[in-house]
């Protein structure tokens, strides 16, 4: 059991300190399963100038039993930290305290808004190796994602690795969807290291009530139920909606019935926007 809290400029600098220790304390992790990253290109022939392709093509592979990987385990410099303290004023950086006598800091998500384009960033995402697959990540995303909704953020963006297996399944299971790749982004030779950045996107695009808004920075724990889903049947395929594929649109939990359904998010605005509007 932790309890949820935002992370404020008060408590800064000995947060931000734990942010630190939780990145040694984990190390780096090892992975035999990765998302391989290739690319193509299609020669332009149709107007002889063969320099120019005509269509370029990246893809993401699931493969498993590969050889090992260890993946980076950078921790945040001074500088680094100076920055996340100006997000703090955003309000979308959240910690989890374990709910016992040692109010321990187990796991920290911090984010910033750029307004210009509504998008929440998560430039830190971490969770005590000892308390993992626990939920304790599951309620600092709520968190955030309860949050933009109900500053009419549009969408949540974050990075991280194609061989960073658990935290791609993590995001996905959450709806988030790939968004982009970079070859370059560690070093110059990723894509051959298959080290390669990635980018995933969560739309939430809504607003939720200032009282939601309060829930989520007081409340101990924020769970998805089904219960409080607006929707029991998949916009996609017709099928009950199941209580481990469900997201939150608009400030409200909605449903699919797996999360290759949820994939294809987009697709079921327009039922979503009518649940809501029968049940609010």
């Amino acid at each position: 059991m932790v309890k949820i809290e935002p992370i404020t400029f008060t408590d800064a600098d000995s947060d931000l300190a734990i942010l630190q220790e939780l990145h040694r304390s984990n190390g780096p992790y090892t992975t035999t399963s990765y998302y391989v990253v290739s690319a193509s290109a299609t020669p332009n022939s149709s107007d002889g100038n063969t320099s120019v392709p005509q269509s370029l093509t990246f893809q993401l592979s699931l493969k498993h039993n590969l050889p090992q990987k260890t993946g980076g385990n950078r921790i945040p410099d001074r500088t680094e930290l100076e920055l996340y303290k100006t997000f703090l004023s955003h309000s979308v950086s959240f910690k989890a305290i374990a709910a016992d006598n040692s109010s321990k800091i187990v796991a920290m998500i911090v984010a910033s808004i750029e307004l210009w384009n509504k998008t929440v960033k998560v430039w830190e995402f971490i969770v005590d190796r000892r308390h993992q697959r626990s939920g304790i990540g599951q309620n600092l995303l709520d968190a955030v994602i309860r949050t933009a909704c109900a500053k009419e953020i549009d969408r949540v963006v974050c990075e991280t690795q194609n061989n960073n297996y658990p935290a791609l399944q993590f995001y996905f299971k959450n709806g988030f969807s790939l968004d982009a790749v970079d070859t370059s982004f560690y070093h110059a030779n990723d894509l051959e290291r298959q080290d390669v950045a990635v980018f995933m996107k969560l739309k939430v695009r809504g607003k939720e009530s200032e009282e939601n808004e309060t829930a989520v920075i007081t409340s101990e724990k924020v769970p998805l139920s089904i219960d409080d889903c607006v929707n029991e049947i998949c916009p996609n395929s017709g099928k009950p909606v199941s209580a481990d594929s469900l997201t939150v649109y608009k400030g409200r939990i909605v449903g699919f019935c797996n999360s290759l359904c949820r994939d294809e998010f987009d697709n079921a605005l327009a039922v979503f926007d009518t649940a809501i509007s029968a049940k609010f």
